[in-house]
């Protein structure tokens, strides 16, 4: 008799998984006639024009989990924030729900842009934000060959040269951004840029150093024909003159927070 309870309470577990998954999905149909967006972790979103991968993403909570976990934690209100690589929106919005003085967003693929605004504006009425449609790129270069999966709304590679894959896109440098934009020296950077961190740290660590606060989502990339491990810009970005306060892996990168370290005076 013990057995048959046993088993009847597993098909009942299996059975309210499905029941759930079900319902899940007639909330998210019904939104969508209904309201025209959904909302996941408190932000709407207009599903309908993010890809199926980034969908499925979302519905499983794996969509930028940690970066927003840190924003969460990190940012404080009221900060003055810089965000590299916008995407869709979806962390911008979190940026903003914690009252930024200024967040001013980037993001190269002109689409994603377009869905990033319309997010914005679906959750926040006349927020402080400002999104400019450039690529992040080495010192020097004003526009770069971008390459992005039109299948996905998960980031995009700036490229050595045009091919037939790829699209020119106007761009500018950290130093550019800090510059144009006044950032100020308290500022918190939040960046997801495919590996283009990577020149940020080597060769743009004066303009870092602008950052009270880092959170960066570490890709691997090549220099030249050197592989650069996550672990690698890591590092790289501690020499630049920040503590390491936490990281997580996530898949194929790291995603990790940093503090400037304090100059210490004599």
């Amino acid at each position: 008799m013990g057995k048959f309870f046993k088993k009847l309470k597993k098909s009942a577990k299996k059975r309210l998984v499905v029941v759930i998954a079900v319902s899940e999905n007639i909330i998210i149909y019904l939104s969508l006639i209904i309201f025209r967006y959904v909302k996941i972790d408190g932000i709407k979103l207009p599903f309908k024009e993010i890809t199926e991968l980034s969908r499925f993403h979302l519905l499983n909570g794996t969509y930028e989990d940690i970066e927003r976990n840190f924003v969460r934690s990190y940012i404080k209100t009221g900060a003055y924030v810089v965000e590299l690589g916008a995407s869709i929106g979806f962390i911008s919005c979190h940026i903003l729900q914690k009252h930024p003085t200024k967040l001013i967003s980037f993001e190269a693929v002109p689409q994603w842009a377009k869905i990033a605004r319309k997010t914005v504006g679906m959750n926040f009425k006349n927020p402080p934000f400002e999104l400019v449609e450039m690529a992040i790129a080495p010192v020097g270069q004003s526009e770069v060959a971008f390459k992005c999966d039109t299948q996905e709304n998960l980031g995009g590679l700036v490229m050595p040269v045009l091919d037939s894959g790829s699209i020119t896109v106007p761009a500018l440098s950290l130093y550019d951004v800090n510059s144009n934009y006044g950032v100020p020296p308290n500022a918190w950077l939040v960046m997801d840029i495919e590996g283009m961190e990577w020149d940020i740290a080597k060769n743009q660590s004066e303009a870092l150093r602008r950052y009270e606060g880092v959170i960066v989502e570490c890709h691997k990339t090549m220099d030249d024909e050197i592989i650069i491990t996550p672990t690698r810009i890591v590092n790289e970005i501690t020499l630049c003159g920040f503590t390491l306060i936490e990281k997580a892996d996530h898949e194929t990168h790291i995603v990790a927070v940093f503090k400037r370290t304090a100059i210490r005076h004599p």
